[in-house]
């Protein structure tokens, strides 16, 4: 790790900062449990992708179509409350 944290550089270029984007993932990276592989870690963020639409409140066309029975694309009022 004393490696990588001493290849992290911000180079300046005519008053612009570039800086080392593989260094700074590696930083925002989350820590590794005790005994967890580094392929098995995930951001917080990761979790909430994975989950399904409807458990998130998004659009699922499954469930709003069974909601709206025969009258779904045909009409704004649902068959099934």
């Amino acid at each position: 790790m004393g490696d990588a944290a001493a290849s992290c550089v911000e180079v300046e270029v005519n008053g612009a900062r570039a800086p080392s984007f593989p260094c700074l993932t590696q930083k925002l990276s989350p820590k590794p449990a005790p005994g967890q592989a580094p392929s098995e870690r995930k951001l917080a963020s990761e979790s909430i992708v994975e989950r399904p639409s409807n458990a998130l409140g998004l659009f699922n066309y499954s469930a709003t179509s069974h909601r709206m029975g025969n009258t779904f694309g045909t009409s704004v009022t649902p068959q099934r409350p």
